[in-house]
């Protein structure tokens, strides 16, 4: 099984000195993130054929069942930070929507006026 294959079909190896190149001129415009995604492409091309073997054992002795299940973990690390940030948005989105409820409509107006009472109650 041949791990990085794709990773070699996209990027041959006579463009890692243009990318190495190319993520030196993102380092000096000040895009750090983007270079460094480059030179990490650019180290899983040099590295592959040394690192082949021991995924090729890994994935050999590995169950069946437990490649898809790496495959969603890999996704769910990959988009974790994405799907909190969605999940706050949302969140914010919907606390908004029910005080404006509370706020703009009668009913939602007199439920929170008698909450604010049953809350004064308790508290003497």
């Amino acid at each position: 099984m041949n791990t990085f294959g794709i990773a070699a079909l996209f990027m041959p190896t006579e463009a890692v000195l243009p990318l190495l190149v190319l993520a030196g001129l993102l380092i000096i415009v000040g895009l750090r993130r983007m270079a460094g995604v480059i030179i990490s492409l650019v180290l899983l091309l040099a590295f592959s054929p040394m690192l082949e073997p021991v995924f090729d054992g890994l994935f050999s002795v590995l169950p069946v069942w437990a490649a898809p299940l790496l495959l969603v973990a890999a996704v769910f690390s990959l988009f974790g930070k994405a799907m909190r940030q969605i999940a706050v948005h949302v969140a914010g989105d919907l606390i908004s929507s029910l005080v404006k409820t509370l706020l703009l409509t009668p009913a939602g107006l007199a439920l929170l006026i008698i909450s604010a009472v049953s809350i004064w109650i308790l508290v003497l």
